[in-house]
C-alpha cells in the first residue's frame, strides 16, 4: 500500500488493531512523521524514509526495531523497557540515540557520521556493530556479556581501544 500523510497511516492502523509486525519502506518525502502506532506491535522496521524527521513515541510491546536509510531522522523518543534488538543505519542526521533499555542484547549502528558517541551500554548486550561512523569519537565502557563485536571505518576512535574486563581490544 502507498501512504502520502500520516493520518493515511493511522487510518490503515484502525483496520488492523492487532498488527505485531510492520514494516514501512519507501515513504514519500511528505511523511516526515508517524501517527500513534499500534498497541500489539512487536516489531518495527523503517526503510527508505527520508522525509521522516522522529520518531516520537514506540509501543511498549516492541521488542525489535530496525531504522535504515532515513537521511532526515534527527531524533529517536524513548526506547521501550522491552526492547532487544535495535538497529540504525544510514541516518545521516542523527545526532544523538537516547538511553538504552537494559534488555537490550544487540545493537548495530551502521553509517551514522553525525553521531558523535553513544549512550551507556547495557549489561545484557551480547552483540554490538559500530561500523562507518565517521564522527563516532569513542565507545562507551563494553560490557562483559558482549560476544561478538564489530568495529571498523570509525576513523576518529583511531587507536586508543576500549577496555572489556581485563582484556584491551586496540582498532585501527
Amino acid at each position: 500500500m502507498r501512504f502520502e500523510t500520516s493520518e493515511q497511516v493511522a487510518a490503515f492502523f484502525w483496520n488492523y488493531p492487532g498488527l505485531t509486525h510492520l514494516e514501512l519502506k519507501d515513504c514519500p518525502a511528505s511523511l516526515t512523521s508517524l501517527p500513534e502506532l499500534p498497541v500489539t506491535l512487536t516489531r518495527l522496521f523503517v526503510i527508505s524514509c527520508p522525509g521522516l524527521t522522529s520518531l516520537l513515541e514506540l509501543p511498549s510491546m516492541l521488542t525489535t526495531l530496525w531504522v535504515s536509510k532515513c537521511p532526515g531522522l534527527t531524533r529517536l523518543c524513548e526506547l521501550p523497557s522491552s526492547l532487544t534488538s535495535l538497529s540504525i543505519s544510514d541516518c545521516a542526521g542523527l545526532a544523538t540515540v537516547p538511553s538504552l533499555p537494559s534488555s537490550l542484547i544487540d545493537l548495530s549502528i551502521i553509517k551514522c557520521p553525525g553521531l558523535p558517541n553513544l549512550p551507556k551500554l547495557p549489561d545484557a548486550l551480547t552483540e554490538l556493530s559500530v561500523i562507518e561512523c565517521l564522527g563516532l569519537k569513542n565507545l562507551p565502557e563494553l560490557p562483559n556479556s558482549l560476544t561478538k563485536l564489530w568495529v571498523f571505518g570509525c576513523p576518529l576512535i583511531g587507536a586508543r581501544g576500549v577496555r572489556v574486563g581485563g582484556l584491551s581490544i586496540m582498532f585501527r
